[in-house]
């Protein structure tokens, strides 16, 4: 069975994406669009911000469509 899940990562974190959790309340888009950006591919932009302020956005996600696990630390949310 296809897990559907996407990662982007870089030297500080990987970001994982599970569509078909995603409920599209948009909320990472209207937030942190630097980051999160629906007219490009990938859709995700770990250079537009800090890793400080990705991981904060991440924590708001209402689904848990995004996850992220820090690379430093070994830390998850």
């Amino acid at each position: 069975m296809e897990n559907n899940k996407n990662k982007y990562e870089n030297s500080e974190i990987t970001i994982t994406f599970s569509p078909r959790k995603c409920i599209h309340s948009a909320n990472c888009v209207k937030e942190l669009s630097e980051v999160f950006r629906t007219s490009v591919i990938p859709w995700i932009n770990l250079e537009g911000s800090t890793t400080e302020k990705i991981k904060s956005q991440i924590k708001r996600c209402p689904s848990g469509a995004l996850s992220y696990c820090s690379k430093s630390r070994n830390k998850s949310a």
